[in-house]
């Protein structure tokens, strides 16, 4: 899959290349979708539970100011990075079918997984587990 490149809401360059042998789980999401407040906790729990071999992203499909986007973060208490959506990001995706939507990277770059819908936070954890023991191969160019 090719690489995301973003700023996120802290103003911070985010590139998914330089995750090298790592896990990605990129999650789409809207304040105003309920069933995305419901799955944030999840995935923050997995970011900190998993921190040294997963990397979460979280990108934002809203229109709401980047003021009003990071106090929403701040309040729910995530510290994974947050992007807006773009064009490139939506691009680099396969087709967001609806919000909440959930990709799984493995550690050689390759989409492995896709959730559409609130994730089962069980789920997620039970690919990252399996991910975790594979060995990577190198993705092809």
């Amino acid at each position: 899959m090719e690489s995301i490149d973003a700023v996120d809401l802290a103003g911070r360059q985010i590139s998914t290349g330089s995750w090298k042998n790592q896990i990605v789980i990129i999650n789409v999401w809207a304040t105003w979708c309920a069933p995305c407040r419901r799955e944030l906790p999840a995935l923050e729990k997995l970011h900190a539970r998993y921190r040294h071999q997963v990397r979460v992203i979280g990108v934002l499909q809203d229109n709401v100011s980047d003021d009003f986007a990071r106090q929403f973060v701040k309040q729910a208490g995530l510290s994974f990075p947050i992007v807006r959506s773009s064009e490139e990001i939506e691009r680099r995706l396969p087709a967001i079918l609806v919000i909440p939507m959930t990709f799984v990277i493995d550690r050689a770059g390759r989409l492995v997984s896709m959730f559409a819908g609130e994730a089962d936070a069980a789920a997620l954890e039970k690919e990252i587990k399996r991910l975790s023991s594979t060995v990577p191969v190198p993705s092809t160019p």
